[in-house]
């Protein structure tokens, strides 16, 4: 608007003094207004800046000789979210909704599915960036597959140290951002949204790391499939071992650890005789179902499976550990490694 005002006047200057003065004029202004702005953004940076080193205590951790760098990073990413958040209507209007409605599940997700699938906002950006650099660490193990097994373990080990800092840097962000996100019902879908964005590009990349530095138990387990094939285990499947080894093999297809949890319980569930209970997983009957789990892993014919158990088993968050899931995936642990070590 600036600028065109100017033109209409230079082409209504009938010398070139006038013109020369229109010029300076307006570079005045342009640099005057630059400075308001820039004064501006200095002033919103630190705002957001303080606003994020109350939010994560940063003076008292470190009087007490307990910060990290993740609470830097925290408090930038926080910082940079808060301004850009700002004057976004359309997310403000969300987190009104969800402070009124905090236990409102559409809300909450419509909220974060807003702020993790838009690659302009500074979560999501960062998420990306995040991707980029454990994608590039796999890339050590993908690009030498024949190396020694233990220099594989090493790099996946790497990798997922970073990956449960990063799920944990973006989770205490977006509650920091959000104050309703921190209910446990809420904080476990935080949890889950995040893992589903995080996972989507690198999980087959993790799996193919996982799987250079198992190859000797795949193997094994290998061997025994085509055992149990030639002694011909799969013409005495049940029913629910027939589903159960449809599940096995859908649980392969999916990236959200989230998803694979659930799946892997269903399957538990189908093969056990007895009511499955969070509170009484014994219930179950681990030395009934522990056989019928090792026909379905031997009938799937998927040695692939090993890797899938150890990512589950890796990146499972502490809520999950106690209860169902963690009972399913250590059935599943199990069930490998009776047919692992019978194999040798």
């Amino acid at each position: 608007m600036l600028m065109s005002r100017y033109q209409r006047r230079l082409g209504m200057a009938t010398t070139a003094l006038e013109k020369q003065n229109l010029e300076l004029e307006l570079a005045r202004q342009l640099v005057e207004k630059a400075a308001i702005t820039r004064n501006r953004l200095m002033q919103a940076t630190a705002w957001a800046m303080q606003t994020a080193h109350k939010k994560f205590k940063i003076q008292e951790k470190l009087q007490n000789g307990k910060l990290k760098e993740c609470d830097f990073k925290k408090q930038q990413l926080f910082a940079l979210s808060l301004q850009f958040n700002q004057n976004n209507t359309w997310l403000n209007q969300l987190a009104n909704d969800l402070s009124v409605y905090p236990n409102h599940e559409k809300i909450v997700r419509e909220l974060l599915d807003n702020i993790l699938t838009d690659n302009s906002q500074p979560v999501k950006a960062t998420i990306n960036h995040m991707q980029e650099k454990i994608n590039t660490l796999l890339d050590k193990s993908l690009s030498n597959p024949d190396a020694d097994p233990k220099e594989h373990a090493l790099i996946f080990e790497e990798a997922s140290n970073i990956i449960k800092e990063d799920i944990n840097i973006i989770q205490d962000v977006l509650k920091a951002l959000f104050e309703p996100l921190n209910t446990d019902r809420n904080a476990c879908i935080t949890s889950e949204v995040v893992h589903h964005i995080y996972f989507a590009p690198v999980k087959h990349n993790i799996v193919a790391v996982i799987r250079n530095s198992i190859k000797d138990v795949e193997k094994e387990l290998s061997n025994r499939i085509k055992e149990g094939f030639e002694e011909g285990i799969n013409f005495r499947l049940t029913e629910s071992c027939k589903e159960a080894i449809t599940k096995l093999h859908y649980l392969t297809t999916l990236h959200n650890p989230y998803d694979m949890f659930d799946c892997t319980v269903h399957i538990i569930k189908l093969l056990a005789d007895t009511k499955f209970e969070q509170k009484h997983c014994t219930s179950v009957g681990a030395d009934d179902l522990l056989p019928r789990l090792c026909q379905v892993v031997v009938s799937s014919s998927l040695p692939s499976i090993c890797a899938e158990a150890t990512f589950m088993e890796t990146f499972m968050p502490s809520m999950k550990a106690l209860g169902e899931e963690g009972y399913a995936v250590t059935m599943l642990q199990s069930a490998i490694a009776h047919l692992s070590n019978s194999a040798v």
